[in-house]
């Protein structure tokens, strides 16, 4: 299951260099004062943990977002996993 999980991985992040800006470095934006890291949540979108943010009307509210299918297949490599690590 560690191959499956790293092909997933792998084929939604691969290359990474589209994450980055042309100088190799990460892509921050400044809104308003504030920092926005553009290529964090590129990366988390790609891998399944990022957030979308969903508005309808008045009701406005985040939910997972991105890759479905590496979302879940790390919730099933670490739910197989946890085993060995429940001795903490």
């Amino acid at each position: 299951m560690i191959g499956m999980t790293r092909l997933f991985l792998l084929s939604y992040t691969y290359p990474f260099e589209r994450f980055l800006d042309n100088n190799q470095q990460q892509i921050i934006e400044r809104v308003n004062g504030s920092k926005r890291y553009v290529s964090l949540g590129a990366f988390e979108l790609a891998i399944g943990v990022g957030k979308v943010q969903v508005q309808s009307g008045w009701v406005e509210y985040w939910k997972a977002g991105g890759s479905s299918i590496c979302r879940k297949t790390m919730y099933v490599w670490v739910h197989n996993h946890e085993s060995c690590c429940t001795g903490f």
